[in-house]
């Protein structure tokens, strides 16, 4: 089945229950191996509301990353496995990825600050360890940003120098932070990514939720449904078509901002399509206006 014969499908998306006017939604995070009984602790207040949502084809769209927030790109690693084989994500991956952050954007400054890796299978909270990049996450839940302008000055000052503040945070300077989202499989059929364009979003249904960690905290956003919102896919993505997409932008004007963006179950895999299995990065981007 080609996927330009699959222009769009229907999928369930779960996004943030419209119940949050008096309360900030929030989950917790407890250290890897912790003893957590969770009838005496909430680990989180959020409520999801699923919604049914018509996904359409990125192949062969009028898309750009100014634009909408996100694009794919042709580019093949040289550091994964592309069969879903054990293995450690390597600093080699970090420096590929701000390789090919600094070509695409010609940019001045890159550091690729984060990266993980995903599979869709359970983890349980005390396997879970935040602070492990070579920990197999499971798959993100609920519609999300994963920055918010409120809270990206202070991000932004921990990666940077004393001395590249100086230089960067000023006027003359543009500073994105990117993902980038591959499969590790030859082609992603379970749980692929959906991302939603960036003008279609209204900044009211963005709710500011807090991601409580032992050492640290995290604020993002999680999306309200919005029947105006317009969300997209990549059919039979392969792991050689990495998406690229937006967190947050300095720029402010026409250019997209951020893109909220989540994994779906797909009506159209196969049944013995193997669990998905991905890598994602995020880069600090610095470019001259």
């Amino acid at each position: 089945m080609g996927a330009i014969a699959v222009p769009e499908i229907e999928a369930s998306i779960d996004f943030i229950a419209d119940k949050f006017n008096d309360e900030k939604p929030f989950y917790f995070h407890p250290a890897s191996g912790a003893a957590i009984n969770t009838e005496e602790i909430q680990l989180s207040n959020i409520i999801w509301d699923a919604r049914s949502v018509r996904l359409h084809s990125m192949r062969d769209a009028n898309l750009s990353l100014e634009k909408n927030g996100f694009c794919y790109v042709q580019h093949k690693s040289n550091y994964l496995p592309y069969d879903g084989a054990p293995t450690e994500i390597t600093t080699d991956y970090q420096m590929e990825t701000e390789r090919m952050m600094q070509s695409y954007f010609d940019a001045e400054f890159v550091t690729c600050y984060d990266y993980r890796r995903r599979k869709n299978s359970p983890v349980t909270v005390e396997a879970y360890d935040p602070d492990d990049p070579q920990h197999v996450d499971q798959v993100a839940k609920g519609a999300h940003v994963d920055i918010t302008i409120g809270t990206i000055a202070d991000f932004v000052t921990r990666l940077l120098t004393p001395e590249q503040q100086i230089q960067y945070l000023s006027p003359e300077y543009r500073i994105r932070v990117v993902n980038t989202w591959r499969s590790i499989l030859p082609i992603c059929e379970d749980r692929p990514l959906a991302v939603c364009d960036y003008h279609s979003i209204d900044p009211h249904d963005l709710i500011p939720t807090d991601r409580v960690y032992p050492e640290w905290l995290q604020e993002i956003y999680h999306l309200r449904y919005n029947p105006k919102q317009r969300w997209y896919w990549l059919p039979d993505q392969r792991a050689d078509e990495p998406l690229v997409f937006i967190s947050y932008d300095s720029q402010s004007g026409s250019n997209a901002r951020y893109c909220a963006h989540i994994s779906f179950d797909n009506s159209l895999a196969a049944p013995d399509a193997p669990p998905r299995q991905s890598v994602e990065t995020r880069t600090l981007v610095v470019t001259r206006k």
